[in-house]
């Protein structure tokens, strides 16, 4: 290995082509983080040179890239694999490109030759034409790549046919801003713009490069640059390794990555999702759960990588390929399985409405035991083993969210029942994982029984305790569990309810004084402690209609008052049955305590759990705290980071950011500074709101509401209702949104 800074000229002059393996990630590079920098790094140096085109102009560095010599074919350009620096060397001739077709267009053909052999080697007839190119991308952006650096200029860059990619985009950036640096009307010096540029780009702009022999592994250099650069996902490590290893085993690695990689460059596997307080794309999160449910053990999502390498470096039962199909079959199951599960409407099977409601109780340590039952590569399981599986942990984990149970031991729990299943237990997974879940009695582990859910059903605020992708879910399964009892089997059974489009809607509505007087024996008390309990809560197609939801139970004008709403969406059985059991001519707290034992035995029909079964939690903590939910709290535990951008999710001010700035302050988009979420984004909506649920972390499905949960868990502490997020008699309107 040696090392020395180059040129622009010194290293691409030559001619070579450098090529970036397949094993690599795709192109990323933006506008704002790094094409408009490195334009105006560029134009600093040619304006310098400009200005003193005699004198000897200070360089400015690119940064490093790592090549190592390819075997060639004869009559073929050197070639040489990037190892590292793809991102940059691809940018760089997406600029040298955009120059030289600017420069052509405006007639500067001389200074535009200085650029040819920069961008294009000079072949033979019979070469393959990609040789032309000095860097070669991923099979995946070499369509997009040729047809932006083969175009003619004046580049119109809307008529390609990749107009989207950032190929072509960052070349249309560059264009644009080249002709604009060396068109200047006033200055009138185009000509000794462009020398200069051209100088700029050619002599002035150097990196360093690292060139290893063939024989020096590329892949402890790989690790060792990206520990000390920017972080890379554990799957764009992994991706690395495991073709690495086939090369150096002798695979065909292109065969195999067009095979069984390329799945996971697609939208779905690419999508970036959370898990904890990590934002991780899908591919990456679920290469940790596959591991976990090979090795039966808790992985952090920092640690994947380096546990991988280890996996397979102890497996001698299978090669690299072998491991790469069982990831690739698994990969292609868990996909069709998602995909089913994410439709909004129609009947799912078993295990699709079992992953749709993990999905929406934001359970992602539950999906290795989940893997480790679909895996192919595993001895078959019985469809009703699996389905008893399922039900056992779907009861678990939904009983356990209701009664505010804490999650700080599921990360230990599943690996310990994959852990169990690997010994023997797999053929009669069912029984085992229900007796199993059956006989935990600790705090962290219990399953609630009956008598505690009607209990927790009947005094807590659920709308203000649980996420509201988790809360409709829930009501969702109640809906379902009326429309198709489990103890009764209909020849045609009913639809099942539509999923994640549905408004979680309060009956009596948080903001009830101007519209629904105390009755007989109520007091204001006592509308709090019941106005977010279930038993006040339904399901309602969306609607904008907020006079209506803010109406009165009753009244003259049937456009304008609750019931006539309720009426309206009878097709909820929710709704009908609500509406047929009101006992008065008003809805009163007695009737919310009603509802909410009623609906506590819908529960318990829809997630049961064993015959018989009661249990006496033996408590492994002290008991829970309240604590008033705050962002520096959140800060403090490592679950929030300062400069964190959030969101606001739902209703007309969607989208509006808010920065979290240090002491657990939240600076919002118009500069104004709050110290609370609620507060915030009251201070956005001119109303009382709850913060915790309305503000979101940008890019992310997950909410404030989730830290706040995970923190509860984690330390053991219930949240007090945030005084911030409490409604007057002056808010106007009711909006219960959807996420």
């Amino acid at each position: 290995m040696h090392a020395k800074d180059y040129s622009v000229d010194e290293l691409l002059a030559q001619g070579q082509q450098l090529e970036i393996p397949l094993y690599q990630r795709r192109y990323i590079w933006e506008l704002e983080s790094q094409w408009a920098p490195l334009w105006n790094d560029v134009r600093q140096v040619a304006d310098r040179t400009m200005a003193n085109p005699l004198d000897h102009q200070r360089p400015h560095f690119l940064g490093s890239i790592v090549i190592q010599q390819l075997p060639n074919d004869p009559g073929a350009v050197q070639r040489r694999t990037v190892i590292d620096g793809q991102q940059r060397l691809t940018t760089l001739q997406l600029l040298l490109d955009a120059t030289h077709a600017v420069l052509a267009e405006i007639g500067l053909d001389e200074d535009a030759g200085q650029l040819d052999n920069l961008i294009l080697n000079k072949i033979t007839s019979k070469r393959p034409k990609h040789e032309r190119f000095k860097v070669w991308p991923l099979n995946a952006d070499q369509m997009a790549f040729e047809e932006v650096m083969s175009a003619s200029p004046p580049v119109n860059h809307e008529s390609l046919e990749n107009a989207d990619s950032r190929f072509v985009r960052a070349h249309k950036f560059f264009s644009e801003s080249v002709r604009s640096y060396l068109i200047d009307e006033e200055a009138n010096d185009t000509e000794a713009r462009a020398a200069a540029l051209v100088v700029a780009l050619r002599v002035n702009l150097k990196l360093v490069v690292i060139s290893l022999e063939q024989s020096e592994d590329p892949q402890e250099i790989f690790e060792t640059l990206n520990a000390r650069g920017v972080r890379l996902t554990s799957a764009d490590l992994i991706k690395n390794f495991i073709f690495q290893r086939l090369i150096f085993e002798g695979e065909d690695a292109t065969d195999a990555y067009l095979k069984y990689w390329t799945l996971f460059e697609t939208p779905f596997w690419e999508r970036k999702i959370s898990k904890g307080r990590y934002i991780e794309p899908r591919v990456s999160i679920f290469l940790g759960q596959f591991l976990i449910s090979r090795v039966a053990d808790e992985i952090k999502v920092d640690k994947v990588f380096d546990r991988f390498k280890k996996y397979i470096s102890e497996s001698p039962d299978f090669t690299t390929l072998d491991l790469l199909k069982q990831i690739h079959a698994l990969a292609v199951r868990y996909e069709a399985l998602s995909k089913a599960a994410d439709e909004a409407e129609g009947t799912l099977t078993p295990m699709e409405r079992f992953l749709y409601r993990v999905q929406a109780m934001d359970t992602e340590t539950v999906k290795p035991l989940l893997l480790h039952l679909l895996d192919p590569s595993l001895p078959a399981i019985s469809n009703t083993q699996i389905h008893k599986a399922l039900d056992a942990i779907e009861s678990w984990l939904v009983r356990r969210a209701c009664v505010r149970a804490t999650g700080k031991a599921y990360n230990k729990l599943f690996p310990q029942i994959i852990s169990d299943l690997l010994k023997g237990a797999r053929a009669d997974v069912g029984d085992f994982v229900s007796r199993f879940l059956k006989e935990q009695t600790a705090d962290s582990l219990y399953w609630p029984d009956d008598e505690t859910v009607r209990r927790a059903m009947s005094g807590l605020g659920l709308y203000s305790l649980l996420s509201r992708p988790r809360l409709r879910m829930i009501l969702e399964g109640l809906e379902d569990e009326l429309r198709n009892p489990r103890d009764k089997h209909a020849a045609t059974p009913q639809q099942p309810c539509e999923r994640k489009s549905l408004q979680v809607e309060h009956v009596m509505p948080r903001r009830w004084e101007k519209h629904w007087p105390l009755q007989a024996g109520e007091s204001k008390d006592d509308r709090k402690e019941r106005i977010n309990r279930i038993g006040n809560l339904t399901l309602l197609t969306p609607t904008k209609n907020a006079a209506v939801k803010n109406g009165p139970w009753k009244g003259n004008d049937s456009t304008k008052h609750k019931l006539a709403l309720l009426k309206k969406n009878t097709t909820f059985l929710l709704n009908s049955h609500l509406v047929d059991d009101v006992r008065s001519d008003e809805w009163t707290i007695a009737d919310i305590d009603r509802r909410c034992k009623g609906l506590a035995t819908i529960f318990i029909q829809s997630w049961p759990a064993p015959e018989g079964h009661t249990v006496n939690p033996q408590s492994d903590k002290k008991s829970k705290s309240a604590v008033k939910p705050s962002l520096d709290k959140l800060i403090a535990a490592g679950l929030l980071e300062v400069g964190t951008v959030l969101d606001l999710r739902g209703g007309k001010s969607r989208g509006r950011e808010a920065q979290v700035l240090e002491g657990g302050i939240l600076q919002v988009d118009d500069e104004t500074r709050h110290n609370s979420p609620s507060g915030a984004a009251k201070h956005i909506r001119q109303r009382a709101t709850n913060g915790w649920i309305d503000w979101g972390l940008k890019g992310t499905d997950l909410l404030l509401i989730d830290l706040w949960n995970e923190y509860a868990e984690r330390f053991g502490a219930d949240a007090e209702e945030d005084p911030d997020s409490n409604p007057t008699d002056e808010d106007e309107e009711d909006e219960d949104e959807v996420d």
